[in-house]
């Protein structure tokens, strides 16, 4: 994403950092030309021991040096050292809180996550983070609300998951939340502590009060992320928000089954038909150029996209519960609608399906490795998932191939209850609905990818479809 650590390391240093290098430098020259003669040279007076000697000498030396009081030059001058270099702190302090000032003024996400992970824990010096919980603890008795939130917000994009400097924002919400009274504020404080899954009962109570407060003059778009940030956090704002929709609209359901129906007869050369009853399960075969699979996978690489995933999952629909494992690496390309194969791919998906583009996911593309499968699942969401506030329901899905599988090295996608298997092969798509024709989540595309066997490698990319549009990440960057 546009926060990730490989794409905002700071092409030049920052004032601070120019600053304090340059201090530090300062006193270590000032240092080592003052000490420098008698911390590395022996006296004037000294002779260097023979070698069968120099074992004695050693040992007389450390024992004189034990109970010798150093010269009160020396104690003159390390006291010198000790304050400049405590100067120079409090200059690199006083830098990095006007930095963080000058990015909140600005609301410049990009820079102050920047700041933020040079500085965070996972910086490769320590004293850095100590600077960065000083600073945070200086500025944030003065900080509005509104700076507030967007300070949290913009901390969980960050890296840092440390508890103690959470521990500090969140007790600057609570404040906050007594006297905020902006629902924007109080919605970017929710997502922050939501997105990080900070558990504080007392924080979301705190923070429903103050949303109930200015719920009149909340737009659509803010009660939704405060109600999937309150659902994620366990404190769902059922009483003040309802629940959200688990179900697809029934006119836009129908449509899209009517098109899936009509596909077959108008591409006949391009759609076959895997099953008919009880749902349209379709297959085209080349239907995404090579040069696209190819340049896709190549983008995943060459921008470290991959991410390991192994998890246990489960699904509630009428009561039934459905469990499924999963064990492979994902790539979630968001942020690159301007590439040539992503702006193709998601426009052919739009015109197959006949809906508008901005109603399909960030594509997502899906490595499996020996030994590594997904087990049976539906991929529409949970109707305790608190993504259905902001995304609503995932309507479709193109299950596109991006390398073949040869017979016998696993991969294989099978319908259980609809009786069929595919054998991946590059550029091949399926397509089906994961609503029934009401719009309601349709147990029977339960599905699951065979465990890959032996060193090949099965690359696939999931093109999910929803009801409704998605967000455009223009305030909320949910695909960072």
């Amino acid at each position: 994403g546009p926060y990730s650590s490989s794409s905002l390391k700071p092409t030049a240093p920052c004032r601070s950092q120019r600053a304090a290098g340059l201090s530090r430098l300062f006193l270590l020259l000032v240092f080592l030309d003052r000490a420098g003669p008698r911390l590395f040279l022996p006296p004037p007076s000294a002779t260097v021991p023979d070698i069968p000697d120099r074992l004695e000498f050693s040992q007389r030396k450390a024992a004189a040096t034990a109970t010798e009081e150093p010269p009160t030059k020396e104690k003159e001058m390390l006291v010198e050292v000790e304050e400049g270099l405590e100067n120079a702190a409090q200059d690199y302090l006083a830098d990095l809180k006007q930095e963080i000032n000058e990015a909140l003024r600005d609301r410049n996400e990009t820079s102050l996550v920047t700041i933020l992970n040079h500085y965070g824990p996972r910086s490769e010096d320590a004293w850095l983070a100590s600077l960065l919980m000083q600073a945070l603890k200086d500025l944030l008795p003065g900080m509005f609300g509104a700076e507030l939130g967007f300070l949290v917000t913009t901390m969980a994009y960050s890296e840092i998951r440390a508890v103690p400097v959470w521990h500090v924002l969140a007790e600057a919400a609570i404040e906050a939340a007594l006297l905020e009274t902006h629902p924007r504020a109080i919605t970017e404080m929710a997502f922050g502590f939501a997105w990080v899954k900070w558990q504080q009962p007392d924080l979301f109570a705190l923070l429903h009060v103050a949303f109930s407060s200015c719920l009149k003059t909340a737009t659509e778009e803010q009660k939704n992320v405060f109600a999937w940030a309150c659902t994620r956090a366990g404190q769902p704002a059922t009483r003040m928000l309802g629940k959200p929709s688990f179900k697809v609209d029934m006119n836009t359901a129908g449509k899209l089954w009517d098109r899936l129906k009509s596909l077959p007869k108008s591409r006949k050369s391009e759609v076959q038909t895997l099953k008919k009853d009880p749902l349209p399960l379709l297959m085209m075969p080349e239907a995404v150029p090579m040069m696209h699979c190819d340049a896709l996978i190549k983008l995943a690489n060459d921008e470290k996209l991959w991410v390991e995933s192994s998890e246990l999952t489960s699904k509630h629909l009428d009561c039934d519960l459905f469990v499924s494992s999963r064990s492979s690496s994902t790539a979630v390309l968001a942020w690159h609608d301007s590439n040539p194969s992503v702006k193709a791919v998601r426009s052919w998906a739009a015109h197959i399906l006949d809906v508008p583009e901005n109603f399909i996911e960030p594509l997502q593309l899906v490595r499996y490795t020996d030994g590594q499968h997904i087990g049976a699942h539906m991929d529409w969401n949970d109707e305790r998932d608190p993504d259905l506030w902001v995304f609503g329901q995932r309507m479709a899905t193109m299950l596109v191939y991006l390398s073949t599988m040869p017979e016998g090295s696993g991969g294989e996608t099978s319908f259980g209850r609809l009786g069929v298997s595919v054998q991946p092969q590059k550029g091949t798509a399926l397509v089906w609905p994961n609503v029934d024709e009401t719009g309601k989540p349709e147990r029977r595309t339960i599905h699951s990818a065979r465990h890959v066997e032996g060193d090949k490698v099965k690359y696939a990319m999931n093109i999910w479809v929803h009801g409704q549009k998605q967000p455009d990440n223009s305030w909320i960057k949910w695909h960072r």
